[in-house]
Parts: structure tokens; C-alpha cells; sequence
């Protein structure tokens, strides 16, 4: 907000950033979503935590890109995904808005320069998941964990020589790799620890190929995207007309949009759909307004944070890929 009033900060228009800062974060954490995830013991609320810490870390970076050492901000971005990973992949899909944030900061706005943004961010996204992710683990099959132990110290001489030569991009992106990597090495716990027999060892993952079967997440079977199997597969299939219906009804209307109504409109007596009239829609229609006055004002932040609101919004549906495990209502 600061960076789109400018100059426009005299009397009471000072105090508008923070004032928009409290009214965001408490209703950041008073949203049906966020506080049903918040009190249980799941994944998703330090999953949130560690997301939040990111955008946040982005933009405070960006009013100190200009400052000599400024590369420690990314740096300590990079080794929050890795921990993050640890958590939950959710994290993995701010990089997106990441790069975007030092796009605008470092690089001229323009189609050619865009398009190459969009390339390099795929190809980064990538390169950690299912990049390391899921190539550290067939590393380890290969070699053994001597193996990836003596790969990271190549990593490590080769850091050394690129900076050496004073390569600053070449050295971010590599330092960058190695910050995920040791932030996701949070990981050798399971390994660890189910090596000393808790009473609680899920998969048991005590040898290599366990440890590298949990790694890959096999105990859940197999994830796809086949919209026709899983409906052949779904106890209520027959309910649906179709592949589109059983998209449009079940995984996008029922599993996407009702939850995010929940959080804006609130939920109907039954909480079971949402209530357009609970709270009026005011909530709602505050948030289109800030919606529309944000790219108005400041297009470019406002198409990152879209950009963060549409990955997550993606990778929900996508991951309700899956059964509709209840009677159609």
C-alpha cells in the first residue's frame, strides 16, 4: 500500500497502511478456512505459516532491493521453501509470485522479457519440485546416501568457484538449490527416527528403499489426473452425467468455490453451502473492490498476488482429483 500512495501519506492517509494491515491479517485469521485448519493437528496451518513468512519476506525484500546485500532476503526465502517442503508442497507454489516480485524490481516490464520470466519461473519451479523433491530420493537409490552426501559436496566446490569468479546470478541460483536442499534435509528425521522403533512408525521407512518409497509418497497410491477413471472409480460416479459434470459439480463447485464462499459470505444453518445473505456479501464485495483498486493502482503487485491466489486455487481442484466419497447433495 506504501508503494502505490507514494507521496499521498499526509494526516489521517498515514495511517491507511496499517490500518489495511490489521483489517487483512485478522480477517486472514478469522476466515472459516484458515481457523478450522488452525485449531487441528494437521499440516495446513504451519503450511500457511511458512507461505505467509514468504510473500511477506518478498516485499521486504523489494523495498530494500537496491541495498547492498539484499541477496540475503531471497536466500532466506529459498531455505524456507526447503523447510516448508518438510510440511507440505503448498509452499512450493508461492516461488511463482517470488519471482515475479524481483522481475518488476530487477528487469525492464516488457512482452519479450515477460515470456522469458515465465520460462525461467517454470523451469525454477520445477527444478525444485519435482526436481529435488523427488530427485533427491532417486539419487539416494542410486548411490546411497554416501552418494548424495559426496553430489551436494560437488555442489558446495562448484558454489565455491562460481563465486571465486564473482558469477552473482550463477551463485544465487546455486546457492539458492543448496538452501532448499537443506532446509528439506529436515526430512532424515523419519528416517532417523523410525530406525529407533517409535511406537508410532507409519511405512516404516527404517531401510533406503522404504525411506525413499515414503519419500515419493507411494503410500498413497497412485495420483491422477484421468478425470473419466476416477469417476469410473467413484462410489457415487453414477450420479453424474459426466467427466464435466463430475468436474464442475463435485471437484470445482462442491470442493472449491463453496469452501471459498465459506470463508467471504459465511455458511447456511446446515453448514453444509454458503449463505448469501449471512453477512450481506459485504465481505465479498469489499474484497472484488480491493481486487479492482489494487490493479488500478499498482497493476503489476496486484497480477503477482493473483498469480499466488490462482497457482493455490489450481492445485486445490487439481489435488480433488479424486472420489467424491459422499451421496450427492
Amino acid at each position: 500500500i506504501n508503494k502505490y500512495m507514494k507521496s499521498s501519506t499526509e494526516g489521517f492517509l498515514k495511517f491507511v497502511p496499517y490500518v489495511g494491515a490489521v483489517i487483512g491479517s485478522l480477517t486472514f485469521a478469522f476466515t472459516t478456512s484458515f481457523w478450522f485448519n488452525a485449531v487441528e493437528a494437521e499440516v495446513y496451518a504451519p503450511s500457511m505459516l511458512f507461505t505467509s513468512l514468504v510473500v511477506w519476506l518478498v516485499m521486504f525484500w523489494s523495498e530494500r532491493s537496491e541495498m547492498p546485500g539484499n541477496e540475503k532476503y531471497l536466500l532466506f526465502i529459498m531455505y524456507l521453501v526447503g523447510l516448508a517442503i518438510g510440511v507440505h508442497l503448498l509452499n512450493v507454489l508461492a516461488l511463482p509470485m517470488v519471482f515475479m516480485i524481483v522481475y518488476y524490481k530487477k528487469y525492464p516490464v516488457n512482452i519479450t522479457s515477460f515470456a522469458l520470466l515465465v520460462l525461467f519461473g517454470a523451469l525454477l519451479t520445477g527444478m525444485i519440485y519435482p526436481g529435488l523433491v523427488q530427485g533427491i530420493p532417486a539419487m539416494a537409490k542410486i548411490g546411497g546416501f554416501l552418494g548424495l552426501l559426496l553430489s551436494i559436496v560437488v555442489l558446495v566446490i562448484i558454489l565455491a568457484y562460481i563465486i571465486d569468479r564473482k558469477m552473482e546470478l550463477a551463485s544465487l541460483i546455486l546457492s539458492s538449490i543448496l538452501l532448499v536442499i537443506l532446509g528439506y534435509s529436515t526430512y532424515a528425521t523419519i528416517y532417523i527416527r523410525s530406525n529407533l522403533n517409535p511406537n508410532i512408525d507409519e511405512n516404516n521407512p527404517e531401510t533406503i528403499e522404504k525411506f525413499i518409497s515414503y519419500m515419493n509418497r507411494e503410500q498413497y497410491g497412485e495420483h491422477t489426473l484421468d478425470r473419466n477413471k476416477i469417476l469410473r472409480d467413484s462410489p457415487n460416479g453414477k450420479q453424474y452425467t459426466g467427466e464435466w459434470d463430475f468436474f464442475w459439480t463435485y471437484q470445482f463447485n462442491k470442493m472449491y468455490v463453496r469452501y471459498f464462499l465459506w470463508n467471504f459470505l459465511g455458511k447456511d444453518v446446515d453448514e453444509k453451502n454458503y449463505d448469501l445473505f449471512k453477512f450481506l456479501g459485504i465481505p465479498f464485495l469489499l474484497g472484488l473492490l480491493g481486487v479492482w483498486y489494487h490493479f488500478n493502482r499498482d497493476w503489476r503487485r496486484a497480477l503477482a498476488v493473483f498469480a499466488l491466489f490462482f497457482m493455490t486455487g489450481l492445485a486445490i481442484v487439481l489435488y480433488l482429483n479424486q472420489p467424491d466419497p459422499q451421496p450427492r447433495e
